[in-house]
């Protein structure tokens, strides 16, 4: 993808809110990303002939869409989803042997008929979930597999009922493989925090857990259907032969060839058309696909376009050349604001930013997953994300599974040294640190087990003295729950890399979201549920509590960020709010035209946050 520059037109909006003259300082930079994420493609043929690439999409559009390309005659159409299907995550597909296409948009099931192109039936059947498996019985019904709920649907074509069967685990989350045997009898591969096996009949509703308790341990298990009318499953390294409810071990070699179930997963492709073609590249994101004629070793291009609300801007950082450095979500792309032209660029290459520090030249970006450290030469030109020493970004350090989703970054002061924490991968507890050296390039690692054991550090800050205060979250990997039940905040020994003095500075907060220390030594924190908080490191004293009740919660990339003229400045979901370092008081300086959901940046005097996909900020002058 080629570097895209938008300027932005600003626009001032005046709401009465807490009064004209405040609402006033708010501007609307306008959508920083305006892209949709692919997730999943499938090539077929509609039963009229045509061939067809189908992609389903996320963004931030009031309705959900799928994008319809005919091959033939190079014309795409964007397909609208029923009204009121609310806009979520599509996380899998299937391609049915009955002419249709199925899908999920969160907690909505969707029959897509591809000969009339149009969606023909949705159903909600069971609120508050996403689903994440399907599989299909040929010329029978649909089935497809929940997260949170590990609940199991079916959807039966000729009569159009859809049926919940309930929960085939009590208390894992990821339903994410499904399969049947021929006799009817319906297997679900489950994660992440223990895995599992569980076999289900839908006419008794019997349901039989295939794994023993004591083997279950982190990760996901797998099934999928033979072509031989049995299933298999997998999980760790044991092979299952499963068939009529019973679960036999086998060698990995009796694993039986797949059956053709055109199920997918969020991202991915099914690619091979039936008359030969093969979809070689789909960017829903550069807008064209790529097509190949194998015989005749032919690719052809198709271009084409979609209107979109584009997507989460997740986290902003202010950095030292009075540029807004910010990172989207689904899809993922690093871009940076100039205040001065009112442009915003977007950065080549996939960059997945959920934090970001400045150490001298460099921009430090931490990716998730994996939770990969980037480093970014602003002396040198963006090239694109790669691990050669050319490469501008770098990937220089990855500190997965102790960090899987990167929450804090800090810059230390001994301007050599860019620290990255975070949470854990999917079925882990416990996120750690990891440090990274710009002048030797070392890289080291402390665990969640070195530091406070099954909590993840959320924040970072330095002290005077270079020791690092940390405030933890009690939050693990995806799939997990959590043991602890209030966020720690502690010191780390820069030179032992110990932990000393761990307190709980709120007492019933569950996470320590961001922190600041002030030129007076005094650490400056913001708790959630939103509560802020002042220590004194020296005497291990909370010296003030503040519930911020009318500001809303905490948002994601939120920190506290200082002005240099005594006051350190945040965002919250309903409030822009000032802290006066003297006195500790607490401003709510104004609430926004609508919920901020990412933050936040100081450039200026002007406060950069996020409200969806778009680019906001707040004029702090006199």
């Amino acid at each position: 993808m080629t570097a895209q520059r938008l300027v932005l037109g600003a626009i001032m909006v005046t709401v009465t809110a807490t009064g004209a003259l405040a609402q006033e300082r708010f501007v609307d930079h306008g959508v920083a990303v305006p892209l949709a994420e692919r997730r999943g493609v499938v090539a077929t043929q509609a039963p009229d002939g045509s061939n067809l690439a189908i992609a389903c999409s996320l963004d931030l559009s009031p309705r959900p869409w799928i994008l319809v390309t005919d091959l033939d005659s190079g014309e795409t159409t964007q397909h609208y989803m029923p009204e009121g299907t609310p806009n979520s995550a599509p996380y899998a597909s299937l391609l049915s042997g009955n002419g249709r296409f199925y899908t999920c948009e969160g907690a909505t099931f969707l029959e897509f008929d591809l000969n009339a192109r149009e969606f023909t039936y949705h159903a909600v059947p069971v609120p508050g979930q996403s689903y994440l498996s399907f599989t299909e019985v040929p010329g029978g019904p649909i089935y497809a597999g929940s997260h949170p709920g590990t609940n199991l649907i079916c959807f039966d074509p000729e009569t159009r009922e859809i049926t919940d069967y309930g929960r085939l685990d009590p208390e894992q989350q990821y339903l994410s493989h499904l399969a049947v045997d021929s006799a009817g009898w319906v297997y679900g591969g489950i994660g992440t925090a223990r895995h599992n096996i569980v076999a289900f009949n839908p006419a008794t509703r019997e349901r039989r857990q295939l794994i023993a308790e004591e083997d279950r341990e982190i990760g996901t298990a797998s099934v999928y259907p033979g072509a031989d009318g049995r299933v298999y499953g997998k999980f760790k390294d044991t092979c299952l032969l499963l068939f009529e409810g019973e679960a036999t071990v086998i060698p990995e070699e009796q694993m039986g060839e797949r059956a053709p179930v055109h199920n997918i997963y969020w991202g991915h492709v099914l690619s091979i058309f039936p008359d030969g073609r093969r979809l070689r590249a789909y960017s829903l994101e550069e807008k064209w696909l790529e097509v190949e004629q194998p015989d005749a070793g032919e690719v052809r291009t198709i271009t084409f376009d979609y209107e979109s609300e584009g997507t989460h801007l997740r986290v902003l950082a202010g950095g030292p050349d009075g540029l807004v450095y910010g990172c989207s979500a689904h899809p993922s792309f690093a871009c940076i604001f100039d205040p001065a032209t009112q442009a915003v660029e977007i950065m080549p290459g996939h960059q997945a930013w959920k934090s970001i520090a400045f150490q001298g030249p460099y921009v430090m970006g931490n990716h998730y997953g994996g939770g990969k450290l980037w480093l970014y030469d602003t002396r040198r030109p963006w090239t694109g994300p790669g691990s050669e020493e050319s490469s501008n970004p770098r990937l220089v350090a990855q500190y997965a599974p102790d960090i899987n989703v990167p929450v804090g970054a800090l810059a230390h002061p001994d301007g050599r040294h860019l620290l990255m924490s975070g949470r854990p991968g999917y079925g882990y507890l416990g996120g750690g640190i990891g440090i990274y050296d710009v002048e030797t390039g070392e890289s080291e690692l402390l665990s969640h087990i070195e530091l406070i054991s099954e909590h993840s550090v959320e924040s970072m800050a330095a002290l005077p003295d270079g020791n690092v205060v940390c405030g933890t979250t009690v939050s693990g990997g995806h799939g997990t729950r959590a043991t602890a039940t209030e966020a720690v905040l502690f010191t780390l020994d820069w030179q032992t890399k110990q932990v000393i003095d761990p307190t709980v500075p709120v007492p019933g907060a569950t996470s320590l979201a961001a922190l600041h220390v002030g030129p007076d030594g005094l650490v400056y924190g913001l708790a959630s549920p939103a509560t802020f908080f002042v220590l004194d490191p020296a005497r291990g004293e909370v010296l003030q509590t503040q519930v911020l009740d009318d500001s809303g919660g905490a948002v994601f990339g939120d920190t506290l960020v200082p002005d240099g003229q005594g006051h350190v400045f945040t965002v919250l979901s309903e409030g822009v709010v000032r802290v006066t370092l003297q006195d500790f008081a607490v401003e709510k300086l104004a609430t926004p035209p609508a919920p901020i959901t990412g933050g936040v940046a100081l450039v200026g005097e002007r406060i950069y946050f996020a409200i969806g996909s778009h680019l906001w900020s707040y004029d702090l002058s006199p």
